[in-house]
């Protein structure tokens, strides 16, 4: 396994530990390159959407509970080192729904996303890197006027609709 992933390019040390949550500023340089090969792998199967850096974030922490849940092991999101095996092993599953926006997810997709359903009518307010409930009732509001399954999940087909030119408006009711 570690063979394969430095083949691949990925600068992973002998021993693999958990890499979990923590503040970012305790965290060893080891631990910091580790976290950089996760980002640029989940990358690489389309689980991740940041810029690689060395930060265990929440985009982090999502796109490792989205791989953990795709491979059938423990939806923890955090980087177990059973998860960091099956991850840089020759077998790890590509996201089979890349792109996908769910609920309660941190991406800049979300960000993207929320910016063009404000744009539309759907969505009023700040927008975030976060998918929470003013997300969700917007994207309810878009999939409904658009005849979408009301689900509040946004996938490539629907994010195709949204983008485009002829997207709807929102209807206003006054």
């Amino acid at each position: 396994m570690a063979n394969y992933a430095k083949k691949l390019g990925y600068n992973l040390p002998q021993t693999l530990k958990a890499v979990t949550f923590a503040d970012n500023t305790q965290i060893s340089s080891w631990a910091k390159d580790a976290v950089k090969s996760m980002q640029q792998r989940l990358s690489d199967l389309g689980y991740y959407y940041e810029g690689i850096n060395d930060y265990y974030d929440y985009a982090l922490y999502d796109a490792i509970a989205l791989y953990q849940k795709e491979a059938d092991l423990e939806v923890t999101g955090e980087a177990t080192v059973e998860t960091q095996k099956s991850l840089f092993g020759s077998n790890a599953p590509e996201n089979p729904s890349k792109g996908t926006i769910y609920p309660d997810m941190h991406s800049s997709l979300v960000h993207q996303m929320q910016e063009r359903l404000v744009e539309l009518g759907y969505m009023s307010g700040e927008t975030s890197t976060f998918y929470g409930e003013a997300t969700k009732a917007a994207v309810l509001k878009y999939q409904k006027a658009v005849g979408l399954e009301e689900n509040g999940i946004m996938d490539a087909a629907a994010l195709e609709g949204l983008y485009a030119e002829s997207a709807p408006k929102a209807v206003r009711v006054e």
